[in-house]
């Protein structure tokens, strides 16, 4: 059964009066826990085991420290996860200042808020040992620190992460702008996620045949989180035309699972077209852009794909320069020209298919 565990460092309500006498208590999932001097009430946290946690978080600390003659000025609790044998320092020590406020004379209290994911980088399905401590120190009179623990010793549990921690996604959408894809996603909760990769595939050819899947980019995952992340890809490769995006989620074991598809549709060009480069005249690099239509008919086993030819010609008819020569599907496409080793004049750029040719002036001017 997976357990919810929830870190909180919680000031119980005594009275008592005395020289050096300090108290802090934690709240772990519905149960007291101390690391002062006098327990009150409570369980003692060191020796505790946890057993199977989904997720282990501290969110807030208060402590109190009395003194006849000591000046407390600051204070802080520490916290490090070491591996099973109690030998070998997985994460931390890591030490966590209190903001502290003076409660009249030598006494003196901390208080802290925020989040710690303790589970973070951890491994799932394994056995860990958590250490809890903590001090103040002392100002002018410099009296040393207080350590807040266990006869001089940590405060020591133990817990074991759950084997089947999820890396659960929430949502998976896409949306396009111009001639760009946007995917977005969100995961509530993640555990050993070693990341994403961002899967794409567009519409099959002709009806025989199968759409193909292609590993397009990875992103990387938050390895272990008990919080909303969200996640966000640009794909810029795109031409016009449908496409489907799925995520291959990969934990760090190289385990994984795919999304759901999402699908975008990029307006296919209807017509032939070659537009005037830009800038034009232009010195020395200029873009021709040009949209390749979708076929009228075509048998089943026939390719969408054209082979497509743009070259760039002198006055004279000498060709210069092959930009485009290749077979692409229906779309719109753009390319840079670089005149740097042509001298300044007019030239002519041709667009060809088998079907359609189209020329147009361009000028260069250095």
């Amino acid at each position: 059964m997976r357990k919810t565990l929830l870190f909180v460092f919680l000031l119980s309500s005594f009275t008592y009066a005395g020289t050096g006498w300090f108290q802090d208590y934690l709240t772990i999932s519905g149960t007291n826990f101390w690391i002062g001097s006098d327990p009150g009430s409570g369980t003692q946290l060191d020796g505790y085991n946890f057993g199977s946690v989904l997720t282990l978080e501290i969110t807030s600390a208060d402590m109190k420290y009395w003194s006849d003659t000591q000046d407390r000025v600051g204070g802080a609790f520490y916290w490090e996860v070491k591996d099973q044998s109690n030998t070998t320092s997985i994460s931390g020590p890591h030490e966590v200042i209190w903001t502290q406020s003076y409660l009249g004379g030598n006494d003196y209290q901390g208080q802290w808020s925020g989040s710690i994911d303790i589970l973070n980088g951890l491994s799932a399905s394994t056995t860990y040992k958590l250490h809890i401590w903590a001090k103040s120190w002392s100002g002018a009179t410099g009296q040393g620190d207080s350590w807040l623990s266990n006869n001089s010793n940590n405060y020591v549990a133990t817990f074991t992460t759950d084997a089947g921690l999820p890396v659960e996604l929430t949502t998976f959408t896409a949306f396009t702008k111009e001639k760009e894809v946007i995917l977005n996603w969100e995961t509530a909760t993640e555990v050993n996620n070693y990341g994403f990769y961002v899967e794409r595939a567009s519409a099959p050819l002709s009806i025989n045949s199968e759409m193909q899947w292609h590993e397009i980019s990875f992103v990387e995952g938050h390895g272990n989180s008990n919080s909303p992340k969200t996640y966000s890809y640009l794909d810029n490769s795109v031409n016009s035309g449908k496409y489907k995006y799925r995520l291959k989620q990969v934990d760090i074991d190289g385990s994984f699972e795919y999304s759901e598809t999402v699908e975008v549709n990029l307006e296919i060009p209807t017509e032939f077209k070659l537009a005037q480069n830009y800038p034009n005249p232009f010195n020395p690099v200029t873009t021709i852009k040009y949209s390749i239509p979708l076929l009228e008919t075509l048998p089943e086993t026939s390719s969408q794909n054209k082979h497509v030819l743009l070259k760039v010609f002198d006055v004279l008819g000498q060709e210069v320069a092959t930009l485009v020569n290749k077979e692409q599907n229906a779309g719109t496409y753009e390319i840079e020209f670089d005149a740097s080793e042509l001298n300044s004049g007019i030239y002519i750029y041709s667009l060809q298919t088998s079907q359609s040719v189209i020329n147009r002036k361009m000028i260069l001017m250095k």
